[in-house]
């Protein structure tokens, strides 16, 4: 009874907090928050629209932010645009629809890969160009039982919320084996950490949740990982990048590793890396968090100025 009156308001607050447009492209949800000048938003793997929380300090900051679900995740059908080529065609598609000629572009972890070829599609539409633990070149997934079984049901992302409240240490755990390269010390020393600090345990929770409902965002991950595998036969066009870049990633990330940073500092001309030391795929919780969140706003107030 929990589970399904929890599926239904999950369903309920996703509905409502977004819209969803015809473009020539095909369908999309999207939500709008803030104002002009305006960021766009690639989310992560497993997530959707509603991980615009990712970019709450250049909110603060006063960018607007321009979030959609990528094809397969939420309401956005996967024939909307398969690869990441076309789904930067899509967003593009969506501004058009918007009347919002120019953007800056921020491609988180997964969504890299569909920011990138944005960047690179339209540069008249783009000013400058962030990239967060982000994807950009060969990819070799690893997806392990615990988190099939947690993204693979609805009922198994609702025990994963469940199970971070009663027991974070464990779900912290598994996550940080897999999205770190930490010895066994420092995994318990970073469980620690985040534990004895509730407005990172508070985020960790807050990112758990924007995975959820598993059902409706399945199809996206699996068709990212798909979409990964063809970058070994065609890589992605980072060298056709002209825009300003800033490139941020923790040199412990054990998802996507830090060479993925390298590489894309040695493809795009205009770019710049912030190293953020020790800290592993989620950046957000790193001890470098504030030092990411400042470069980030004082890169787009030099970069990007409303057209």
């Amino acid at each position: 009874m929990r589970y399904k009156r929890w599926l239904t308001q999950r369903i309920h607050e996703l509905e409502s907090n977004a819209n969803i447009i015809e473009t020539k492209q095909g369908i999309v949800e999207y939500q709008i928050r803030g104002n002009a000048p305006f960021l766009l938003f690639f989310h992560p793997g497993n997530g959707g629209y509603d991980q615009s929380f990712l970019n709450n300090h250049l909110l603060e900051a006063g960018f607007g932010c321009i979030s959609f679900s990528r094809p397969g995740y939420l309401r956005t059908p996967l024939s909307t645009g398969k690869t990441f080529a076309e789904q930067a065609d899509v967003a593009a598609a969506l501004l058009e629809q918007l009347n919002i000629p120019t953007v800056a572009v921020h491609g988180a972890s997964m969504g890299g890969a569909a920011a990138i070829q944005f960047a690179a599609r339209h540069p008249e539409r783009t000013t400058a160009l962030l990239l967060t633990s982000a994807i950009s070149t060969i990819y070799p997934y690893v997806f392990p039982f615990w988190a099939r079984f947690m993204t693979g049901s609805d009922f198994g992302s609702w025990l994963s919320l469940l199970l971070l409240k009663k027991f974070p240490q464990v779900v912290l755990k598994e996550a940080l084996k897999l999205s770190s390269t930490y010895s066994k010390a420092e995994v318990q020393q970073e469980i620690e950490k985040t534990i004895d600090q509730s407005e990172k345990l508070d985020f960790f929770y807050k990112m758990t949740h924007s995975t959820t409902p598993a059902k409706l965002r399945k199809a996206g991950i699996f068709n990212d990982l798909k979409q990964c595998d063809h970058i070994k036969k065609v890589p992605l066009p980072l060298h056709k990048i002209t825009c300003p870049t800033l490139i941020v990633h923790g040199d412990s990330d054990g998802d996507v590793t830090f060479s993925h940073a390298e590489y894309s500092k040695q493809q795009i001309a205009n770019s710049e890396l912030l190293t953020l030391k020790d800290a592993y795929h989620l950046v957000w919780l790193s001890d470098w968090a504030p030092k990411m969140n400042q470069a980030q706003i004082e890169f787009l107030q030099k970069y990007h100025i409303e057209q």
